[in-house]
């Protein structure tokens, strides 16, 4: 028997959803409310008719579905006579409105295949769908479990069961008889489970099985997230699943080319490296007939810049030193084409090499110029900060920057060799320290508890060198484990990213005021916030941020001269916005970023952003 007439559950107004500032039924999952896919699911299985129960006085649905065009399907409204029994509520309200068979929907879920179809067509008074897949079941957050016995009996049904075995999908057929069976049973109960277990517990109610697909009951942020992000690697994988059209055809003939580069990193990390550099390799023999060019900036030039040209030059290379001005400005696309003009016009060959001698903006600025000069000429990086060290010169994304924001513009490029000389930080303002110390926080908030553990056991000097070499060669370690299995940091080294959303805008809206590890600071904080208000973390996640922040004196609130609204603009130009969504690397406890499956960049929405920007200003 086919049935055409269902009913959707749309009156409970989802408080652990309310942060979305709309009742659940209209959240929007994947561009659409989340009622909307369940309606196209009904329709799908040939549903004609749409009863939805709502909240009394609530007319909020029905305009909301004006707007959705679904051919086919007629709909009515039912408002829900509320005695304080919830769901039991809206089943009642049913009496004396429906005659004929039809099914209860929830309108809150997402499935990946029709539920609806995996009713057999015999009709039996009272069936439900139950999944027994344990593996999806425990993602699904689903929470009324079901007890099965032989022949697909339901022995029992509720959110307390100790013993189950399935969990109920929330969806349901009635038969007339079955309907009047159960207002029966719900006639002198309070609650919607104490009439399901008195049915159950004679024999009146059977199973089908969901056996198939991933399916989402979203009762909380948490499941909304991994819905959206289902649904989003459905649309990227078949870009018509949603629109029903055929896939079109791919051009046959084509040729292959495979370009697999195997590029070796040296990393030397010694202190008092560059006091000596002329009795080490710098750079490698085979380059020595080429001319080279070291990029440093006015500060470190004062210091470091002609000890380091004396070295290269003793060791029979010529080489020619090129100073750009201090600070972030130094990398700004207009910079970047000046020196490589300048650059240009004085000669290079494919086999010269470029050495950046200073922090990381000068590893940026240097590294994208080895990259794009030539289409790729030798690169070697001698950092001279903590952040430098620790992070910036540590790995082959090379960047500028563009006129709406830090690094739009740059490329993946391996540096040759990186010498790490430690011993040189001392002889830096302790701001720069303290600034390096932010990136590397980084790695212990958001990648490995024990190394948060020693940054919050240590009670030292930023100074002492025996710290600062723990710390420089703890944070390479754990920044090359990532990148050797994720360098374009799409998956688990998107912990290279974390604090770096915010961060990029609080840095570019100060006016480059705060160095980048303080505002990575700020923005990890506000990722914390992100973390809280969806349910990911607890308060004392917040807090154990905060404390650590303070510990070594960065900043951990947004200064008030910076606008929420400029944030959030500014956020729209991040490198990892997909879909149009705005994402964040989010921790679910320290040492540990939150995922499903194999995605790390969850999509945040511009509430809960607001949100948590706003009290990041405390």
């Amino acid at each position: 028997m086919k049935i055409k007439t269902a009913v959707i559950l749309a009156a409970g107004q989802g408080k652990r959803m309310d942060r979305f500032k709309t009742i659940k039924p209209l959240v929007k999952i994947a561009g659409k409310p989340l009622i909307v896919w369940g309606i196209e699911k009904l329709a799908e299985a040939g549903i004609t008719r749409i009863h939805i129960v709502v909240k009394k006085g609530d007319k909020k649905i029905e305009k909301v579905l004006f707007d959705y065009s679904i051919s086919g399907v007629e709909f009515s409204y039912i408002e829900q006579k509320d005695n304080g029994r919830g769901m039991l509520d809206s089943f009642l309200s049913l009496r004396e409105k429906i005659k004929e068979p039809f099914f209860v929907a929830p309108c809150d879920s997402i499935f990946e295949k029709n539920p609806y179809k995996m009713f057999s067509d015999k009709m039996e008074d009272f069936t439900m769908l139950v999944s027994l897949n344990e593996k999806q079941n425990k993602i699904s957050g689903a929470q009324s479990k079901a007890m099965l016995g032989q022949n697909s009996r339901v022995l029992s049904v509720g959110r307390e069961l100790r013993k189950f075995n399935g969990l109920d999908t929330g969806i349901c057929r009635f038969s007339s008889v079955g309907f009047r069976l159960f207002l029966k049973a719900a006639s002198n109960v309070k609650e919607i489970e104490a009439a399901w277990n008195k049915l159950a517990k004679n024999n009146k109610i059977r199973a089908f099985v969901l056996d198939e697909g991933a399916w989402f009951d979203v009762n909380d942020p948490i499941t909304l997230i991994r819905g959206e992000l289902f649904l989003k690697g459905l649309l990227s994988k078949n870009k018509n699943y949603f629109a029903g059209k055929k896939t079109s055809k791919r051009i046959k003939g084509f040729i292959n080319f495979y370009n697999k580069k195997n590029i070796r990193t040296e990393i030397i990390i010694k202190s008092g490296l560059i006091k000596n550099l002329e009795k080490y390799e710098i750079i490698p023999q085979e380059f020595i007939s080429s001319p080279h060019y070291l990029i440093t900036d006015e500060n470190v030039n004062k210091i470091y810049g002609q000890k380091v040209i004396n070295a290269i030059k003793k060791q029979g290379f010529n080489i020619r030193k090129i100073v750009v001005e201090s600070g972030e400005r130094a990398k700004d696309i207009n910079n970047y084409i000046k020196l490589a003009d300048e650059v240009l016009g004085t000669g290079i060959e494919e086999k010269s090499i470029i050495i950046s001698l200073g922090g990381g903006v000068i590893n940026n600025l240097a590294g994208f110029l080895a990259a794009t000069l030539y289409r790729g000429v030798g690169l070697i990086h001698v950092p001279t900060t903590l952040m430098a060290q620790s992070d910036a010169a540590i790995g082959i994304k090379q960047g500028v920057n563009g006129e709406k924001g830090k690094n739009l513009i740059g490329s993946y490029y391996e540096p040759l060799k990186i010498f790490v000389d430690p011993e040189v930080l001392l002889s830096m303002d302790e701001y720069y320290i303290k600034d390096g110390l932010g990136e590397c926080l980084k790695h212990a908030l958001a990648q490995n508890y024990k190394y948060y553990k020693f940054f919050r056991n240590y009670r030292g000097s930023i100074r002492n060198l025996n710290f600062l070499e723990k710390v420089i060669s703890a944070n390479i370690k754990l920044k090359i484990k990532l990148m050797q299995k994720d360098f374009k940091e799409e998956k688990e080294a998107i912990v290279l990213q974390y604090g770096h959303e915010v961060g990029h805008a609080v840095e570019f809206l100060s006016g480059f005021e705060f160095g980048h590890g303080e505002a990575v600071a700020i923005g990890m904080r506000v990722s914390a916030e992100i973390a809280n208000e969806l349910g990911l973390a607890n308060n004392s996640i917040v807090k154990e941020h905060i404390d650590l922040l303070k510990q070594y004196k960065l900043p951990y609130k947004i200064p008030r001269y910076i606008k929420g609204e400029d944030i959030y603009d500014a956020l729209r130009y991040n490198k990892k916005m997909r879909d149009g969504d705005i994402r964040f690397a989010l921790v679910n406890k320290i040492g540990s970023l939150w995922h499903y499956k194999s995605n790390y960049a969850i999509p945040c929405r511009e509430e809960i952003i607001k949100k948590a920007i706003k009290r990041s200003y405390e």
